[in-house]
């Protein structure tokens, strides 16, 4: 009786693990956090940004515009009574039909211009995408050193609390005096103090990240990447060249120039004369006769010969020369500044990460280990692990230097549609 008791217990205690188990390692796989690298959210900022379903709306806008200028004048027909009352007869009563015939020229010029503004909205949708996809790598860069900095900030909180319970130990065994326990306790809090800080600027970057993808919230909690690209020097030269030659603000802007160029074509053609026809047929009450009238007329450009939107539309077309030439010197002037800034965080990370990091962490190791054996001074320990940290923290902003560079220069110096 008691061997089926005990067979009885043991299945069921097999039962219940069969079914735990799978809800635990579902649990716990379920608590893993989600992590997401660069190109998710420039996919992401793409898709739910409004700024980009904004330049989507003007395209249709400017598709509708272009549908429209191809349309001919609709016809006017109408109602056609006269000399009623002549000789008490009812007068002459009829229909009539009118339409208006645009000028060909002036007609496809208008059609033209019409294509060339929705050409033009394409050239901003791929403005807006670019600059996005350049906040995006920026606001990016900062969230992962912002994450590698808290990271830093937990290993100095957990050294400096070893630290104190190194010294508590010393100050019992009557080797260390108060004044090192309570500076042990002060780089304890100061590191705390920086953790805290630490988490309130990632918790901001994931806001700036979030919004500029155009969303509130998601499941993601962590971002993978690496902190520096192995990037070939690059020149000046080669670098503006690729600014200017394919920048789609330039490209927009030589765009607007052949517009503008129609423009004023359609406004030295303004005086090529419309034509209204119009042809009416009437019934005369007093003569039974049947009448038709056939109408032709058009304007003569006596008076307003267009000479002011003419001259308007030259003044144009040249402020907008000058606006290329404008344009291209200031992205000289911010190629020179965007290679300098890369030019000095590439050696600088590379330094960091090839010669000092390895050093201060060495040099830590080796002073935190002759102070657990009573080997080294407090003070020595203290002065290595602050020289640690700040190699540390200051790798961490020239690599935020060189990752903001890149984008840049990624990005074709398109930047700060929603980073000021």
């Amino acid at each position: 009786m008691r061997s089926r008791y005990k067979q009885l217990v043991l299945s069921l205690i097999f039962l219940i693990g069969a079914f735990c188990n799978p809800l635990y390692a579902y649990q716990s796989a379920a608590s893993v956090p989600l992590a997401a690298d660069l190109q998710h959210f420039q996919q992401l900022a793409i898709e739910k940004n409004p700024a980009v379903h904004v330049v989507r709306h003007q395209i249709a806008v400017a598709k509708g515009q272009e549908v429209q200028a191809g349309l001919y004048p609709n016809p006017v027909v109408g109602y056609h009574a006269n000399e009623i009352g002549m000789q008490d007869s009812g007068g002459a009563h009829g229909v009539f039909v009118r339409q208006k015939i645009p000028a060909s020229k002036k007609r496809n010029l208008e059609i033209d211009i019409a294509k060339s503004r929705w050409s033009q909205f394409q050239f901003e949708l791929s403005i807006i995408q670019k600059r996005l996809k350049t906040d995006v790598a920026i606001a990016f860069g900062r969230l992962l050193i912002a994450q590698r900095r808290l990271e830093t900030l937990q290993h100095l909180q957990q050294s400096t609390l070893k630290s104190v319970q190194s010294t508590q130990q010393l100050l019992e065994a009557g080797q260390a005096g108060q004044h090192i326990l309570l500076q042990s306790q002060l780089e304890n809090e100061q590191a705390q103090l920086q953790m805290i800080q630490a988490q309130q600027d990632l918790k901001t970057a994931w806001l700036i990240l979030r919004s500029i993808c155009g969303i509130e919230d998601n499941q993601i909690t962590r971002v993978v990447g690496e902190l520096y690209k192995i990037v070939e020097p690059v020149s000046w030269d080669f670098i503006v060249a690729s600014a200017i030659q394919q920048n789609p603000q330039v490209a927009l802007l030589r765009h607007r120039i052949e517009e503008q160029r129609l423009i004023l074509k359609r406004q030295e053609v303004d005086n090529a004369p419309d034509v209204e026809f119009m042809l009416s047929f009437r019934h005369h009450s007093l003569t039974d006769d049947d009448i038709a009238n056939i109408q032709i007329g058009l304007p003569i450009p006596v008076f307003d010969d267009n000479r002011g939107n003419i001259a308007s539309a030259q003044a144009e077309l040249k402020s907008l020369d000058n606006e290329l030439s404008l344009m291209k010197i200031k992205l000289r002037v911010r190629a020179g500044e965007v290679y300098r800034d890369y030019e000095n965080a590439r050696i600088a990370e590379q330094r960091y990460r090839e010669m000092m990091l390895p050093l201060a962490e060495k040099n830590l190791r080796l002073v935190q280990t002759g102070f657990e054996k009573k080997q080294l001074s407090y003070l020595t320990f203290l002065t290595a692990q602050r020289t640690y940290l700040s190699i540390n923290l200051s790798y961490l902003t020239a690599s935020e230097n060189l990752f903001q560079a890149v984008s840049e220069l990624n990005g074709l110096l398109l930047k700060e549609h929603l980073l000021h």
